[in-house]
């Protein structure tokens, strides 16, 4: 292992570098446990300083319940000042809303603050159980922002999103601004690679395509196409019910109504 790379605790992701920011789109309360445990017990096992900011259906004392059982020796490490437990309202509304200049310089001082006193880095994982609809702007924007910020410094960070309560276009949003997504399905743990930027900046041009006619059903390799994703990704999406497909004739052939797809990326 180079020395870069880190354990990241969570078998199907196996090693990540500093600078990695991903997410893990959860149902319940025991996804999240089965990821966020391993992720900090490797975290303190490799003298990362770990935080964890919590949220429903997995709160503070619930949270640090469920790392004791993995972690014999918690108390040492929360006496230490190695992990720090924190309620969502504690770190992401601190001044009353969301503001993202706050929050990097706030995970900038953690940072400092963990290398003075020896530790490798930072490791941390924030779950957005619930968000209200006007913030999503906000919260897209500090994602994005993050994403830019990280690259540079000796951060892992996982983003937890409860994916009951987010739409389509806000499921896009959330794998744009991460390298990489955690989902679950029948108890398989898989990862949804991000789209290559220049897939994104690409993507208008593939909307305006003449051969792409607005009532036209699109087969998932077009839908793919349209939406700038991995075919897999949009399978995913769609047995997750994340996007409404149709099936036609007697093989159930799975498309998408190109006008539902316009109507997705249209939406805030």
């Amino acid at each position: 292992m180079r020395e870069k790379d880190r354990k990241s605790g969570i078998d199907v992701v196996g090693n990540v570098r500093w600078g990695t920011h991903f997410c893990q789109f959860y149902q319940t309360r025991e996804n999240l446990i089965d990821v966020l445990v391993p992720y900090f017990r490797t975290g303190l096992e490799n003298n990362e300083f770990c935080m964890w900011i919590t949220s429903k259906p997995l709160e503070v004392e619930e949270a640090k319940a469920a790392l004791v059982k993995a972690v014999g020796n918690l108390r040492n490490y929360i006496r230490n000042g190695q992990i720090k437990l924190l309620d969502h309202r504690e770190w992401y509304t601190r001044s009353g809303r969301l503001d993202s200049d706050e929050l990097l310089q706030a995970w900038a001082e953690e940072e400092s603050q963990a290398l003075a006193r020896g530790f490798n880095g930072l490791r941390a994982a924030g779950n957005v159980f619930r968000h209200r609809k006007g913030d999503w702007a906000d919260l897209r924007n500090y994602e994005k922002a993050v994403e830019d910020f990280i690259k540079s410094h000796r951060v892992i960070t996982l983003c937890c999103y409860y994916v009951d309560k987010l739409n389509a276009a806000e499921a896009i949003d959330v794998v744009q601004n991460h390298q990489f997504a955690l989902s679950e399905r029948e108890g398989k743990r898989e990862i949804i690679n991000n789209v290559q930027r220049r897939q994104l900046e690409t993507s208008d041009k593939r909307r305006k395509d003449p051969r792409l006619l607005p009532q036209r059903m699109l087969t998932v390799g077009q839908a793919a196409q349209f939406l700038g994703l991995h075919v897999n990704t949009v399978r995913k999406w769609s047995k997750m019910g994340m996007l409404k497909d149709y099936r036609l004739g007697r093989g159930g052939h799975r498309r998408f109504l190109q006008k539902d797809l316009e109507r997705l990326l249209e939406m805030d």
